[in-house]
């Protein structure tokens, strides 16, 4: 798949498996395709309620209300029979994060990934910024997008059938949480 047919989506769902990961990883991506008129639902498959970054009783319920801001941020929507993308980190910033933050993350090497994409992170920063709670004391989010820049890696799990002209779509939001 080339950018051009990967821009082009009606819609595409992104998933993920706790609350800040939209804006974290995928902020870039939502937000270009968003722009370029693809209509995103935002699966998120936790509460958020085992996070290590903070101990209030209610940190469930508050990751969820971030999610929430975070999501309109990013100007989500939902559909059903959507392409299904994964976000890969880049095997190269895995490694400078691991040395300079002592994290233990694991990338993917860029060529092993199907799709470059050149994403702005402007809007990105701005749901980032909506996970305060996660953000306390915790450099890598930040590191990782000075790391990579402009670039993010895709890899394709599921395409939809629904072809790809996105002109008459208009986005609009919806959070699915489970």
């Amino acid at each position: 798949m080339n950018r051009s047919t990967f821009m082009a989506m009606k819609r595409i769902a992104a998933i993920t498996a706790h609350p800040d990961d939209e804006s974290f990883g995928l902020g870039g991506v939502i937000s270009a395709l968003v722009e370029g008129g693809t209509e995103v639902t935002l699966t998120c498959l936790t509460h958020g309620e085992a996070t290590t970054l903070g101990s209030a009783e209610d940190i469930g319920r508050l990751r969820c209300r971030e999610l929430e801001q975070a999501a309109a941020a990013l100007d989500a929507a939902t559909r059903r029979d959507l392409t299904v993308f994964a976000w890969c980190l880049n095997s190269d910033v895995a490694r400078r994060l691991n040395s300079e933050l002592n994290t233990s993350f694991q990338g993917i090497p860029s060529e092993a990934t199907e799709l470059e994409l050149t994403v702005d992170r402007n809007k990105q920063i701005e749901a980032m910024n909506c996970h305060a709670s996660q953000l306390q004391a915790n450099p890598v989010p930040f590191r990782r997008l000075e790391l990579q820049g402009s670039r993010e890696y895709l890899r394709l799990l599921r395409a939809s059938h629904n072809g790809t002209d996105p002109s008459h779509l208009r986005p609009s939001y919806r959070l699915e949480h489970q």
